[in-house]
């Protein structure tokens, strides 16, 4: 944040005769002790168009000064539509900033900086007209230099030439918004409308690609915007980390915030519980890199809490409490979102409380897709609590989204607490979904009315624990590593080390969906097999003892061996176990020999136990 240790900020201060240097020295200070949004205006008192303003201006004083932090004093401050630059931070112990009517704009944005530029395919140069506001290491998209959207193409109906402008027509329009960039083969096509699956206002050979003709068998969809990483900056170029797919001139050029921070206090969307006229966040972060909220409380958000969104980045959230976050009444809205290509994100301790609708939800798209669709992948939250009432769905959603990690946690809610699904929004010419797979999820304990639904292949759940009181376990219909999972009883997580103590009734581990049959202990040191609810097999330390009325059926075939060899020992009734006992006498020939063998073979069926 370009801080200046107090001790040299005083001093500085001091030192200063002149009223240059004074100002030098009132600068270094305000490094320190923050620019204060009262000193230019704000008050608990004060409209809302005040108190953004004052805010808006303190931001921007410590813009000026190369970076900086916020401040003001205790109290609630109506206000909306304040955004924060790169490099600045929110500091706001006991200062609540809250919506005056819960409608747009969001009450804290991040800044999107929008430009024109261009890149060359291959291409890690992007010129811009400007590089006011965009700071080394942010995060930057590109329009229409990503390639075709995977989640989003169709054909083309019949075949068209280079220059048609009229009479285009797709096979398919599902999920398709009425205007956009569309891309075929290294072609961009532009369109302000729709009738049906018929463009109107075409565009070829839109952002400098070049207009051929296509024909049927080529794939035809929503150019994606390119997501990269700005390395350097020179000039008017910015460098990136990773080459464009296609190349464009006179694109749109979307670069975020950078090095953000807001700590502590309160950020309030003043949502109605059942929904706002139009969505809103109490924050929201598109684009946002290598940036914090810590110990921060968010409350009463319309469509969510906190939403990352358009390849957000690299971002730490620690210490978050989330409370009537989303408004299940209509379906709408998250506690906290992942949406649309974010990576490598730090969520920890994140607790959602109250009503929600999801608590957390990672989603690559919405219904009708846009350019800025994507995969959320390798981002990781550590001890997950959430404890809502509501719940008109999953409570942890994973769609659309890829290798993103679950560590521990705790999840109380009347609906599932934990899904992985495929996007099934949009359409595809091959009939695909946007994948959701190497997903891991553990360490949690459920208590809900379902513990998952795992719809999408290839993710992990395992060292997970469902209360009692849940209908089922859960169901896995998509070929993903469920295990260590297990039903609690009174309530009681079980941990990875143990078992919960339990009857044959409930098991303590359970197979998914059959909560009565699988391993048991009702007391320490044994162990038990429970089928239908009722125990068939107890083992101790020393003896294996099957329940009353089980009985043991040998094969018809092959037969069933008791003792694979002669040295083995068995006994019989309580016999002290020996190994089979030697040959008989020879064959009797008399009625002494006859006498010799009978009480041969009565001994030894006595030393066996199977005589008195």
């Amino acid at each position: 944040m370009n801080a200046v240790p107090a001790q040299e900020a005083v001093a500085a201060y001091v030192a200063a005769e002149t009223d240059t240097r004074r100002a030098v020295g009132d600068a270094a200070l305000a490094a320190v002790i923050g620019f204060s949004a009262n000193a230019y205006g704000a008050d608990p008192a004060a409209t809302w168009q005040v108190n953004r303003d004052a805010f808006q201006a303190a931001n921007d004083a410590a813009v000026a000064a190369g970076g900086g932090r916020v401040t003001a004093r205790r109290g609630e401050y109506l206000a909306k539509g304040i955004v924060q630059d790169s490099n600045v931070e929110f500091f706001l112990p006991g200062v609540t900033i809250k919506s005056p009517d819960g409608l747009p704009p969001n009450v804290l944005s991040s800044r999107q900086v929008d430009v024109t530029g261009s890149v060359a395919t291959g291409g890690t140069a992007v010129t811009v007209a400007s590089t006011a506001g965009i700071a080394e290491g942010a995060r930057v998209a590109v329009q229409g230099a990503g390639g075709i959207l995977d989640t989003q193409f169709t054909r083309l109906s019949a075949d068209i030439t280079s220059s048609q402008t009229s009479g285009i027509q797709l096979v398919s329009v599902t999920g398709l918004n009425t205007a956009g960039v569309l891309q075929v083969g290294t072609e961009l096509i532009s369109f302000t409308g729709r009738s049906g699956a018929m463009l109107s206002g075409v565009t070829r050979g839109a952002f400098g690609s070049t207009a051929v003709a296509h024909t049927t068998a080529e794939n035809i969809g929503v150019a994606r915007r390119f997501y990269a990483t700005v390395t350097a900056i020179a000039g008017t170029t910015l460098t990136i980390d990773r080459p464009a797919v296609l190349g464009v001139t006179d694109a749109q050029v979307s670069v975020g915030a950078v090095n953000v921070k807001i700590t502590g206090g309160k950020i309030d969307g003043n949502a109605e519980p059942t929904g706002a006229a139009a969505s809103t966040y109490a924050i929201y972060w598109p684009l946002t890199r290598l940036s914090e909220i810590v110990g921060t409380r968010v409350e009463n958000g319309d469509q969510g809490g906190i939403i990352l969104t358009r390849g957000a980045a690299d971002n730490l959230i620690r210490g978050v409490t989330l409370h009537n976050c989303g408004i299940p009444a209509v379906s709408k809205g998250s506690a906290f979102w992942l949406y649309q290509g974010c990576v490598r994100n730090n969520v920890m301790g994140l607790s959602v409380t109250g009503r929600a609708w999801v608590a957390v939800y990672l989603d690559d798209r919405t219904t009708t897709a846009e350019d800025w669709d994507a995969p959320n992948i390798a981002n990781v939250f550590t001890n997950t609590t959430v404890d809502v009432v509501g719940s008109g769905t999953a409570v942890l959603n994973i769609v659309g989204s890829s290798h993103n990690r679950f560590l521990g946690g705790s999840i109380k809610s009347p609906n599932v607490g934990i899904n992985m699904s495929q996007n099934s929004q949009g359409v595809t010419a091959d009939g695909s979904k946007p994948p959701t797979f190497g997903n891991d999820v553990g360490g949690f304990y459920l208590d809900v009315l379902q513990g998952w639904t795992l719809f999408a292949p290839g993710n992990n759940l395992h060292d997970t624990t469902v209360a009692a009181t849940a209908s089922a376990l859960g169901t896995n219909t998509g070929e993903n590593m469920v295990y260590a999972t297990s039903v609690a009883v009174g309530g009681a997580p079980a941990t990875r080390s143990a078992a919960p103590v339990s009857g044959a009734g409930t098991a303590g581990y359970a197979f998914q969906g059959d909560p009565n049959t699988g391993v048991y202990s009702d007391g320490a040191d044994q162990l038990g097999l429970a089928v239908g609810g009722a125990g068939v097999l107890r083992l101790f330390p020393t003896e294996a003892r099957l329940a009353d009325g089980v009985n043991l059926t040998a094969g018809g075939a092959a037969g069933t061996k008791i003792g694979a060899n002669a040295g083995q020992k068995l006994g019989f009734f309580g016999a002290t176990p020996v190994t089979q006992p030697a040959a008989p006498p020879a064959n009797a020939s008399d009625l002494a020999s006859t006498i010799t063998l009978v009480n041969d073979l009565r001994t030894k069926l006595r030393t066996l136990g199977l005589l008195a």
